[in-house]
């Protein structure tokens, strides 16, 4: 994800090395990780159990589009953070990719994000690509990162 982009096109800055961010997220260890490649740096974030941090989805059938060749059964979503913020849009769940969501609309009340997937093809890749990198240091927190430490 590159945020420096994101926050330019608003009038903003991202400071120095935190624009781009690789997330890892792995239920199976029960940790993200957020990579920052410009740092070669990464902090860890338990994933705390059970659904109580979840939003509410509420998921509606509306139609069905052909979105990229792809036959889609397209969804109106209503989602309701803890915090009472409501967020709402569209996806579109490709049949022939077993219901992968190849598009999303979502609008709340300070943006809209559109994101479509191109070339899906649905195979175990490397597990590698969900490890962080050899190089990369972990951070012991933002301070750290913010810091720019030098050894």
């Amino acid at each position: 994800m590159d945020m420096g982009k994101t926050l330019k096109a608003k009038g903003g800055e991202m400071p120095p090395g935190f624009s781009r961010m690789v997330f890892i997220v792995r239920p199976d260890m029960k940790v993200d990780y957020t990579l920052y490649p410009d740092k070669n740096k990464y902090m860890e974030i338990p994933i705390k159990e059970g659904k109580g941090d979840m939003p509410k989805v509420e998921k509606k059938k509306v139609g069905e589009e052909t979105i990229d060749g792809h036959q889609c059964d397209k969804f109106q979503v209503k989602i309701i953070y803890k915090d009472g913020t409501v967020a709402e849009g569209y996806l579109w769940e490709a049949k022939d990719l077993d219901r992968f969501v190849i598009r999303a609309e979502i609008e709340d009340k300070d943006a809209k994000s559109v994101i479509e997937m191109k070339n899906v093809k649905l195979i175990s890749p490397p597990k590698t690509l969900f490890e962080v990198p050899q190089g990369y240091i972990k951070a012991s927190g933002m301070m750290e990162l913010v810091m720019d430490e030098k050894p």
